[in-house]
């Protein structure tokens, strides 16, 4: 059992570093750049949707589907249930954010907490609700703890674990990368806070590997069938994580009517603005940067990065 935590660790280990370290080039690399060039900013933004629609499409779920059908499970209930999920855990956050200004257990959702400095980083109040509250990274961060609770549920098979490595590694790449590009250049967050979201997705898929993996190492044959089924819930989780980005519904915006009453959601609020300092309103008349050749050449080549790997990973 020794020899089993000892690689268990030293796999998550792997996951969380290799992770992190592919995440945080966008972040501080094309910083610069983005923040002086809207251009830019634009064609990386929707390169970023593309190549998270591509790692959905093309890699986790053909993966999902493959190991669903070989452990006898329904794809397409998998496939529902993984989407579906987030879809419903998306939106008891929206509620819980609702609720917070009548309830006190839900007053967290009210804060907008701010990173100072790296120590903030291990500030799990601060951290997570601002993974919370980002619908994005919401569903990548489950859609992580999906593929650890898969591979941790393969540990015990030796040929099935191979596989689920090799699954969760070609598409942990572009996804990590989509994420930290759309945080830095669609949703302009701070080098901090998308520093953050990519450590909470980093470590998703260590933590959901070491817990399932520690109650699996008993030699529990139903996790088999589980792995097989969970890795295809996971595309489902990704699916919605790619939607949400293609759609633009990854920020929640607050707009102001010419009644001074404000319209979260494209719901109207009972109450008229008295401080509109922290509202961001979003003007008719602000033209979005366009970038040369269109938009969908950017969306394409994004989707291509995944599809080429995709042909790699079929003839290997």
């Amino acid at each position: 059992m020794s020899a089993g935590i000892t690689e268990v660790i030293l796999t998550a280990i792997f996951f969380l570093v290799a992770t992190f370290a592919i995440g945080v080039i966008p972040i501080y690399f094309f910083k610069k750049k983005l923040d002086t060039d809207d251009m830019y900013l634009t064609a990386f933004s929707l390169f970023g949707v593309g190549m998270l629609l591509g790692t959905s499409f093309m890699l986790v779920i053909p993966e999902g589907v493959y190991s669903c059908l070989e452990h006898d499970g329904n794809v397409g209930l998998n496939l529902l249930i993984g989407f579906l999920a987030v879809h419903l855990l998306d939106h008891f956050v929206k509620w819980v954010g609702k609720a917070s200004k009548e309830a006190s257990w839900a007053s967290f959702m009210q804060q907008d907490p701010e990173l100072n400095s790296f120590k903030d980083l291990l500030n799990f109040k601060k951290t997570s609700v601002l993974v919370i509250k980002n619908n994005v990274v919401f569903a990548l961060v489950v859609h992580g703890l999906s593929d650890g609770l898969a591979l941790g549920a393969s540990i015990t098979n030796d040929s099935l674990k191979v596989i689920m490595l090799i699954a969760i590694i070609v598409q942990k790449i572009p996804a990590v990368l989509s994420l930290t590009s759309l945080m830095v250049s669609k949703q302009k967050l701070p080098p901090l806070v998308a520093v953050s979201n990519l450590l909470a997705f980093a470590a998703s898929t260590p933590v959901g590997y070491i817990v399932v993996s520690l109650l699996n190492l008993g030699n529990w044959k139903a996790m088999e069938w589980i792995s097989g089924n969970l890795l295809l819930m996971s595309g489902g989780s990704l699916l919605y994580a790619s939607f949400t980005a293609f759609l633009g519904n990854d920020n929640h915006h607050l707009e102001t009517r010419n009644d001074g009453f404000v319209v979260v959601d494209g719901a109207p609020s009972t109450e008229p603005v008295k401080d509109v300092s922290d509202v961001e309103i979003n003007s008719p008349s602000t033209s979005p940067t366009h970038v040369p050749y269109g938009e969908t050449i950017y969306v394409m080549a994004g989707v291509l990065i995944p599809t080429v790997i995709s042909f790699f990973v079929n003839e290997g």
